[in-house]
């Protein structure tokens, strides 16, 4: 939910199925663990695997990636794998907030460089804000944007009309198309969903449905996502006033992201919050409305190419008082 980012050591502009991979990760074991990464209790460690696991992971989570390259020297490079050999032997304290894969990860860049790392907030180290600083400092430029195959499929499923997205759902409904129309999205359409419908749906017989729309349409590595690159968003926090029948309310909320955006798709109606403050000033008081530790909150609704669900999750003091 709040991004994931790790080294890759590859020889490919695509990097290959078989790279070694290289990241920072909690140790969670139970309840207890996960309410440990709230308060730095959680034990975390360095970690090597191969990047077919990771991706097939974040595909089945329904998330993209982005592949950036790191401007290391050859004797940088040698120095940096030689210090994390050291650091994956070793155990260490691991936080949603500050201790995290982000922070983990620019401490053992950033000391290659001897560079200081400025925190954009001072409650937290986010993925994406570790990427606005390499971009800063040149250490990365544009990144190739490989999408999941839920976005791939939806990246087409959406350039059709009503009535082509209906002969598509009825495609994998096992309903025969007798007019099948002849554009080729439509055939991109079909293709991708199968791809991302082959490896979710345990039914037998339309997963061989499924296999047999997809020997159909075959499919190019053409990208139909528009995508927006981390490294050019603004990272600032968010503060919003609003005016109500009780007064000013005033809202500090450093650690909001809203995924109500395309380029996140099945996390519609999803967001997250750390460390949210809410304050109402009037003429007789000003006041802690709400404080939130963290809060996150997914609906997704039961639609072709989505997970279904919803979710929350919600530590906050709210002032009932008026």
């Amino acid at each position: 939910m709040f991004g994931h980012v790790y080294l890759v050591f590859h020889d490919e502009r695509v990097p290959e199925p078989n790279a070694i991979t290289f990241e920072f990760t909690g140790s969670i074991n139970g309840v207890g663990d996960y309410l440990g990464t709230l308060f730095g209790t959680t034990k975390g460690f360095y970690k090597f695997s191969l990047l077919d696991y990771k991706k097939r992971d974040h595909d089945l989570e329904n998330r993209s990636s982005w592949v950036y390259e790191v401007a290391f020297t050859d004797d940088e490079l040698t120095t940096f794998k030689k210090n994390i050999a050291v650091l994956s032997s070793n155990e260490y304290h691991y936080s949603v907030f500050n201790l995290n894969c982000a922070s983990y990860l620019i401490e053992q860049i950033r000391s290659i460089r001897g560079q200081e790392y400025q925190q954009e907030s001072i409650f937290f180290v986010s993925p994406d804000s570790t990427i606005r600083w390499l971009h800063k400092k040149q250490m990365i430029g544009t990144p190739l944007f490989i999408p999941s195959s839920q976005v791939k499929a939806l990246g087409y499923f959406n350039k059709l009309n009503g009535e082509d997205q209906s002969k598509v759902m009825q495609a994998f409904a096992g309903v025969s198309i007798t007019d099948p129309p002849s554009s080729d999205n439509f055939s991109k359409a079909l293709s991708a969903s199968a791809d991302y419908l082959m490896a979710r749906d345990d039914n037998f017989s339309s997963r061989v449905n499924v296999f047999n729309i997809k020997k159909n349409h075959p499919l190019s590595d053409e990208n139909a996502v528009k995508f927006y690159d981390p490294a050019e968003i603004d990272g600032s926090a968010t503060y919003s006033a609003l005016l109500s029948n009780q007064g000013l309310i005033f809202k500090f909320r450093p650690g909001f992201l809203d995924f109500e955006n395309e380029s996140f798709y099945g996390l519609r109606n999803s967001s997250t919050e750390f460390l949210g403050l809410s304050i109402l000033l009037n003429t007789k008081r000003l006041e802690l409305e709400k404080f939130t530790l963290f809060r996150a909150e997914a609906y997704v609704p039961d639609e072709f190419l989505y997970d279904s669900g919803s979710q929350l999750f919600d530590i906050s003091f709210t002032n009932f008082r008026r």
